[in-house]
């Protein structure tokens, strides 16, 4: 009775993502209509629950380079970092939040492959990154779907290590949603002794 309560939850999950992601423009998106998003949530299921206990394992490359999966919604991107200016002497990381704002008047929904929704780098001059915010960290295999309804906002908090600035040096701090083209901003650093 149980696993035939969860197959129902199950479908009805994935007919509502579905019907979100067939809002979309149908030409491009062919792989995000309902049977996708079932199929992909069922998969996701299955090997969440075969690998129960067990860390799915993701490693981020690339949030800052090639191309984005999804077309960019419209929403308006701002980042603020803590401490600012940084001591060396006093601050350990950096606390970076990425807010999307959605000052539109309709929902904008955004997709995701992995548990992981944001990244932020912190890189010098010469576009050498030096820290990274999902440094050491695992993301499972789990895609979801976020909507930002008009007049709401989602808020995303990275931390960044400080260890590889130095004093005195240009840092810039950029931070960006994952897979969403667009959806990105940088701020310049300050660094004390």
């Amino acid at each position: 009775m149980l696993r035939k309560s969860f197959l129902f939850a199950l479908v009805l999950s994935g007919l509502v993502i579905g019907a979100t992601a067939a809002e979309e423009s149908s030409a491009e998106n062919v792989e995000r209509g309902p049977l996708a998003v079932l199929k992909r949530t069922w998969t996701s299921t299955v090997n969440g629950v075969e690998g129960a206990g067990k860390a799915l394992t993701h490693s981020v490359v690339g949030v800052f380079k090639g191309k984005p999966t999804s077309k960019a919604p419209r929403l308006d991107v701002k980042l603020t970092v803590e401490p600012q200016p940084i001591s060396l002497a006093r601050d350990r990381q950096v606390k970076a939040v990425l807010r999307l704002i959605n000052n539109g008047k309709k929902a904008q929904v955004l997709q995701f492959n992995t548990t992981q929704r944001a990244d932020a780098v912190i890189h010098d001059v010469s576009g050498k990154i030096v820290a990274r915010a999902s440094e050491d960290r695992q993301f499972a295999n789990e895609p979801a779907l976020v909507t930002v309804n008009p007049g709401e906002r989602v808020e995303f908090e990275l931390n960044l290590p400080t260890r590889q600035l130095a004093p005195g040096k240009t840092y810039t701090l950029e931070a960006a949603v994952v897979n969403q083209e667009g959806l990105r901003s940088k701020v310049p650093l300050t660094v004390l002794p």
